[in-house]
């Protein structure tokens, strides 16, 4: 799949988010994988991403930051990860609210 984003804005943001600057070549492809399957399950859910977008971009970093660190484990999304999905998905079908 053609990726809506800048794939070394988002990695170099992931690298950042994650504490991770200095990292092997294969951990860095592992990243960019990350991002492509992040991408993925966000449109499954509905959401296309803005290339020119500022805000999806980190929405992007944040989700696959999140699935990153929690590969490994059995636990739910933060709230305000949660609601910022459902936000930008609302933007996009055009709702203002939760009632739409």
């Amino acid at each position: 799949m053609m990726t809506m984003y800048d794939e070394n804005t988002a990695l170099q943001l992931l690298k950042i988010s994650l504490n991770r600057l200095q990292i092997a070549e294969n951990t860095e492809s592992y990243m960019k994988a990350r991002l492509s399957a992040s991408e993925n399950e966000l449109i499954k859910k509905g959401i296309t991403l803005e290339s020119n977008s500022t805000d999806d971009l980190m929405l992007l970093v944040d989700y696959t930051a999140f699935k990153y660190q929690n590969r490994d484990k059995s636990g739910a999304m933060p709230e305000w990860l949660n609601i910022a999905i459902r936000e930008r998905w609302l933007a996009q079908k055009g709702g203002g609210g939760a009632d739409t």
